[in-house]
């Protein structure tokens, strides 16, 4: 949107004890209305549009879970991925249920954080053969 800078010259005249014409009155009043159409023009504009782009975010919270200390063990598992055994541990079960995860951890620790570190893509552990 291109700013239009406005004739001070009536404004200013009046500061100066001038009285302004008639002509200069009625040449404001319809400068004015220009400016008043146009800025109306432009919210209708600027409201259309963002009706038509609606930002699509949908912000999900988990509640933490509470869970009975005492009733908790220790969960072997198998990882998905290394399919090496690892243990679900009672201080990790506690620290998912604080996040608001129920399910149990499918990959160990490690593969996790290879698959965070690579943008959650499927990790391939190495051939066992080489």
């Amino acid at each position: 949107m291109q700013n239009r800078k406005v004739n001070n010259d009536y404004f200013n005249g009046l500061a100066d004890g001038k009285a302004a014409s008639a002509k200069e009155v009625e040449r404001l009043k319809t400068e004015i209305n220009q400016l008043k159409t146009t800025l109306a023009e432009t919210e209708i504009k600027l409201k259309s549009q963002s009706e038509i782009i609606k930002p699509k975010v949908v912000i999900t919270v988990r509640e933490p879970i509470k869970l009975d200390e005492s009733k908790l063990v220790d969960i072997p598992r198998r990882c998905k991925d290394c399919k090496c055994e690892f243990v679900y541990t009672v201080k990790d079960q506690l620290k998912f249920a604080s996040w608001g995860l129920t399910r149990k951890p499918k990959r160990c620790p490690e593969c996790r954080r290879i698959r965070r570190e690579n943008d959650y893509f499927p990790y391939i552990p190495p051939c066992p053969l080489q």
